[in-house]
Protein backbone atom coordinates (compact mmCIF):
# COMPACT_ATOMS: atom_id res chain seq x y z
CA UNK A 1 0.00 0.00 0.00
CA UNK A 2 1.37 3.51 -0.75
CA UNK A 3 2.24 5.80 2.04
CA UNK A 4 0.05 7.67 3.35
CA UNK A 5 -0.05 11.45 4.99
CA UNK A 6 -3.14 12.40 7.25
CA UNK A 7 -5.40 9.62 5.34
CA UNK A 8 -4.54 10.05 2.27
CA UNK A 9 -2.22 8.34 -0.26
CA UNK A 10 0.87 9.42 -2.44
CA UNK A 11 -1.47 8.60 -5.59
CA UNK A 12 -4.41 10.62 -4.64
CA UNK A 13 -2.12 13.26 -3.71
CA UNK A 14 -0.46 12.97 -7.01
CA UNK A 15 -3.27 12.89 -9.18
CA UNK A 16 -4.49 16.29 -8.76
CA UNK A 17 -0.64 17.44 -9.90
CA UNK A 18 -0.46 14.87 -12.83
CA UNK A 19 -3.97 15.94 -14.64
CA UNK A 20 -2.90 19.42 -14.18
CA UNK A 21 -0.10 18.67 -16.16
CA UNK A 22 -1.06 16.55 -18.64
CA UNK A 23 -3.78 19.35 -19.69
CA UNK A 24 -1.15 21.96 -19.70
CA UNK A 25 0.55 19.27 -21.99
CA UNK A 26 -2.34 18.98 -24.60
CA UNK A 27 -3.02 22.72 -24.21
CA UNK A 28 0.90 23.10 -25.55
CA UNK A 29 0.21 20.57 -28.28
CA UNK A 30 -2.93 22.49 -29.07
CA UNK A 31 -0.68 25.93 -29.42
CA UNK A 32 1.96 24.05 -31.61
CA UNK A 33 0.08 23.30 -33.89
CA UNK A 34 -1.56 26.50 -34.71
CA UNK A 35 2.20 28.12 -34.62
CA UNK A 36 2.87 25.11 -36.97
CA UNK A 37 0.35 26.34 -39.21
CA UNK A 38 0.97 29.50 -39.39
CA UNK A 39 5.01 28.93 -40.04
CA UNK A 40 3.41 26.78 -43.19
CA UNK A 41 2.20 30.16 -44.49
CA UNK A 42 4.93 32.17 -44.29
CA UNK A 43 7.12 30.05 -45.20
CA UNK A 44 5.06 29.13 -48.48
CA UNK A 45 5.17 33.02 -49.16
CA UNK A 46 9.15 32.69 -48.80
CA UNK A 47 8.79 30.03 -51.28
CA UNK A 48 7.01 32.32 -53.60
CA UNK A 49 9.19 35.83 -53.53
CA UNK A 50 11.88 33.44 -54.57
CA UNK A 51 10.01 32.23 -57.02
CA UNK A 52 9.61 35.77 -58.46
CA UNK A 53 13.08 36.62 -57.56
CA UNK A 54 14.14 34.17 -60.23
CA UNK A 55 11.63 34.65 -62.46
CA UNK A 56 12.97 37.92 -62.28
CA UNK A 57 16.56 36.91 -63.28
CA UNK A 58 18.06 37.01 -59.41
CA UNK A 59 20.43 34.07 -58.80
CA UNK A 60 18.24 32.21 -55.84
CA UNK A 61 21.29 30.48 -54.37
CA UNK A 62 23.12 33.83 -53.90
CA UNK A 63 20.01 35.49 -52.98
CA UNK A 64 19.36 32.78 -50.02
CA UNK A 65 23.09 32.89 -49.18
CA UNK A 66 22.66 36.88 -49.01
CA UNK A 67 19.70 36.15 -46.51
CA UNK A 68 21.56 33.60 -43.97
CA UNK A 69 24.32 35.83 -44.16
CA UNK A 70 22.30 38.65 -42.64
CA UNK A 71 20.08 36.68 -40.35
CA UNK A 72 24.15 35.31 -38.70
CA UNK A 73 25.27 38.84 -38.66
CA UNK A 74 21.76 39.79 -37.16
CA UNK A 75 22.57 36.73 -34.55
CA UNK A 76 26.18 37.89 -33.82
CA UNK A 77 24.53 41.33 -33.20
CA UNK A 78 22.21 40.22 -30.34
CA UNK A 79 25.08 37.94 -28.78
CA UNK A 80 27.21 41.15 -28.50
CA UNK A 81 24.47 43.11 -27.47
CA UNK A 82 23.91 40.26 -24.55
CA UNK A 83 26.96 41.14 -22.78
CA UNK A 84 26.26 43.63 -20.02
CA UNK A 85 29.25 43.56 -18.00
CA UNK A 86 31.51 46.35 -19.62
CA UNK A 87 34.81 44.43 -18.95
CA UNK A 88 33.15 40.85 -20.54
CA UNK A 89 32.01 43.11 -23.94
CA UNK A 90 35.11 44.78 -24.29
CA UNK A 91 37.23 41.53 -23.32
CA UNK A 92 34.22 39.86 -26.58
CA UNK A 93 34.90 42.45 -28.93
CA UNK A 94 38.59 41.83 -28.60
CA UNK A 95 38.73 38.38 -29.22
CA UNK A 96 36.30 39.04 -32.03
CA UNK A 97 38.82 41.40 -33.66
CA UNK A 98 42.16 39.47 -33.30
CA UNK A 99 40.74 35.87 -34.10
CA UNK A 100 39.13 37.59 -37.07
CA UNK A 101 36.70 36.17 -39.68
CA UNK A 102 34.96 32.84 -38.30
CA UNK A 103 37.05 29.92 -39.70
CA UNK A 104 40.00 32.36 -41.11
CA UNK A 105 42.85 30.70 -38.52
CA UNK A 106 41.59 27.17 -39.19
CA UNK A 107 41.90 27.56 -42.77
CA UNK A 108 45.38 29.19 -42.89
CA UNK A 109 46.36 26.47 -40.53
CA UNK A 110 45.31 23.92 -43.52
CA UNK A 111 47.10 25.62 -46.03
CA UNK A 112 44.90 28.27 -47.42
CA UNK A 113 46.15 31.88 -48.09
CA UNK A 114 45.55 34.86 -46.05
CA UNK A 115 42.33 37.00 -45.67
CA UNK A 116 41.27 38.31 -48.91
CA UNK A 117 42.56 36.28 -51.98
CA UNK A 118 40.78 32.96 -52.09
CA UNK A 119 43.97 31.53 -53.18
CA UNK A 120 45.37 27.89 -51.59
CA UNK A 121 48.41 28.34 -50.31
CA UNK A 122 51.96 26.78 -52.37
CA UNK A 123 54.44 24.40 -50.27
Amino acid sequence: MAVTENGNTLESRAARFLKDIENCNVELDSMRGTYMSDCKTVRQQIKDIYSEAKDAGVNTRALKGVVKHRQLARKQEKIAASIDDVDDAAAYAELIEKLGPLGMAAAQARGYAAAGDGQHATT
